[in-house]
C-alpha cells in the first residue's frame, strides 16, 4: 500500500470553519470552538464560548486533541485518519503553552519541506578543470652510424650499421682503411671523427663523415684505432666500438677516443663493430669479447723469457734450456729415456709469476699446481702427460705452446694455454718435452 504524509494540525478558526460551516471568531477575535450533537453529528457552536469539542465518535473518530509530530507530520498509510485506531493509554496531550499558530505552522511547513528538499536533491560535485588532452610526443629516434672497411684483396665492403660486424674476423685478412658516417646527420651538427695506426707508419691523422681513415692499394694493415664524437652530436651521445685482431679474436668494447687494436706486435684488424648510445650510458646488449682489455700495447718475446730443465732416469738433472729448446731424449738413444721430473721459470720481464705447471705422475694422478721453478713430478716415476699455463699480466701478453714426445708414439701435437699434452693413465712415458712462450696470437715456430 502506498504511504503518505498525513498532517495532523490544532484545530484553528480555519478548521472549525471547514467543519461547522459557522462563524470561527468571537467577539473580540479570539477562537470559538462549538460542539457537535450527537443527533446529526453536525457541529454546533456554543454561545457560551467555552473551549471544547463534541463529536460523534461512530462518525468521526478523531482523538480528543490532536498535534503535530516534531516535524509536523506523520509517515501512515493512506487510510483517512479518522479510521486510524488508537491504543488504549496512549495520550496526544499537549502541555500548555505549545499551541501552534498558523504563522508557525507555516514556517513549519516550509522548513519541513526545504528540509526534504535537500535530502532528496543529490548533492553536485564541484566541476573539475577539464583536463587538457595533449598528443604523445614521438619518441626521438637514435642516430644510425653506418660504417664499411676496405679488405686485403677484397676492397670496399658492403656498409653496415647498428653494431652489425664490418670485416672478416678469424680469416686472417686484414682490414687496410674504414669509413664511418652518421645518417641524415649534417656536418654542421657535429658526428663521428677516427683514425687509424697503420703498419709501418704509426697514427695517422683524424678524419670526419665519411672520408676513407688509412690506406688502399698499399698492403698495409691497420692494427688499431680511436674513434670519438664530436660537435653538437658530441652533447647527446657516445660512440662505442671494439676490433677483431689476429690471433687474440675480440677485444673489449672501449668508447670515445679510446684505442682499440694493438701496437707493436705486427697484429692486423680483422673486423670491427660501433655503436652510438645516449650520452652516459652502455647499450645492454654489448657482445661478449675473447678478452678483457681494447687495447694492448705487445710485448715480444726473446730467447731469455723462458727456461726448461728435465730430470731424467739414472742421469738427474740436465742443463736448461732457453725459450723453444727441447730438455729429455728423442729418436733412438741408448741413455735412459724416461723423463721423471722438470721445472720452469720466466723471467722478470715476462712476468715470472704468471706461470703454473703440473705433471702426471704414473700411480699417484695429477700433481698440485708449481710456479717459480718448483720440481713437478717424482724421482723414480715416470711423467705420462704435463699442463702449463699462464695467469695475469703474463697471460694478456703471451700464450705457452708445449708438447711432448712419447714413448713409441713421438710427438703430440701442440697443446696451448692449460690444455693436456701426453697420454694420462695409458701408460706409455714422457721421454722429452719442448716449450715455447710466444707474443699473444703468435704461433709457435
Amino acid at each position: 500500500m502506498r504511504k503518505s504524509r498525513v498532517a495532523v494540525a490544532l484545530l484553528t478558526p480555519a478548521l472549525i470553519c471547514s467543519m461547522s460551516g459557522y462563524p470561527a471568531l468571537g467577539a473580540e477575535g479570539s477562537i470559538v470552538v462549538g460542539s457537535i450533537s450527537e443527533s446529526d453529528g453536525v457541529e454546533q457552536v456554543d454561545e457560551s464560548g467555552d473551549a471544547g469539542m463534541q463529536y460523534d465518535p461512530m462518525s468521526y473518530p478523531m482523538p480528543d486533541e490532536a498535534y503535530p509530530s516534531e516535524d509536523g507530520y506523520y509517515e501512515e498509510e493512506s487510510t483517512p485518519v479518522w479510521e486510524l485506531g488508537q491504543d488504549e493509554g496512549d495520550s496526544l496531550e499537549m502541555d500548555e503553552g505549545d499551541e501552534l499558530t498558523d504563522d508557525e505552522l507555516d514556517d513549519s511547513d516550509v522548513v519541513r519541506t526545504q528540509e526534504e528538499k535537500r535530502e532528496k536533491t543529490p548533492v553536485a560535485e564541484p566541476e573539475q578543470p577539464p583536463v587538457e588532452q595533449t598528443e604523445p610526443e614521438d619518441e626521438k629516434e637514435e642516430p644510425v652510424v653506418k660504417y664499411r672497411v676496405h679488405m686485403q684483396k677484397k676492397g670496399w665492403m658492403r656498409e653496415v650499421s647498428g653494431g652489425k660486424v664490418a670485416g672478416m674476423p678469424g680469416n686472417s685478412v686484414r682490414v687496410e682503411a674504414i669509413k664511418i658516417r652518421i645518417a641524415g646527420l649534417p656536418s654542421s651538427q657535429g658526428g663521428v671523427a677516427y683514425r687509424a695506426y697503420v703498419q709501418g707508419t704509426g697514427w695517422l691523422k683524424w678524419v670526419r663523415n665519411g672520408k676513407t681513415g688509412g690506406t688502399t692499394n698499399k698492403g698495409l694493415r691497420v692494427e688499431a684505432l680511436q674513434l670519438k664524437t664530436y660537435g653538437l652530436f658530441a652533447k647527446s651521445y657516445d660512440v662505442w666500438y671494439r676490433v677483431y685482431t689476429q690471433g687474440i679474436g675480440w677485444l673489449a668494447w672501449t668508447k670515445n677516443g679510446k684505442r682499440a687494436g694493438t701496437t707493436n706486435g705486427s697484429r692486423c684488424i680483422e673486423a670491427i663493430q660501433v655503436r652510438v648510445a645516449p650520452k652516459g650510458s652502455r647499450p645492454n646488449d654489448l657482445d661478449e669479447s675473447d678478452v678483457s682489455y681494447a687495447y694492448k700495447k705487445i710485448t715480444k718475446t726473446s730467447k731469455k723469457d723462458i727456461r726448461i730443465a728435465a730430470y731424467m732416469q739414472d742421469s738427474g738433472w740436465q742443463k736448461a734450456v732457453s725459450n723453444g729448446g727441447i730438455v729429455g731424449v728423442t729418436g733412438e738413444s741408448d741413455s735412459p729415456k724416461q723423463l721423471e721430473a722438470f721445472r720452469i721459470k720466466l723471467s722478470k720481464a715476462a712476468y715470472n709469476k704468471g706461470l703454473r705447471y703440473r705433471a702426471y705422475v704414473t700411480k699417484s694422478g695429477w700433481q698440485r699446481w708449481r710456479k717459480g721453478g718448483k720440481v713437478a713430478g717424482k724421482s723414480g716415476k715416470r711423467i705420462e702427460a704435463v699442463q702449463i699455463k699462464l695467469s695475469g699480466r703474463a697471460a694478456e701478453n703471451f700464450d705457452v705452446y708445449y708438447r711432448s714426445y712419447m714413448q713409441g708414439a713421438g710427438w703430440t701435437s701442440w697443446a696451448k694455454n692449460g690444455e693436456k699434452a701426453g697420454a694420462e693413465g695409458k701408460s706409455p712415458r714422457v721421454e722429452a718435452l719442448q716449450v715455447e712462450l710466444v707474443t699473444k696470437g703468435d704461433q709457435p715456430e
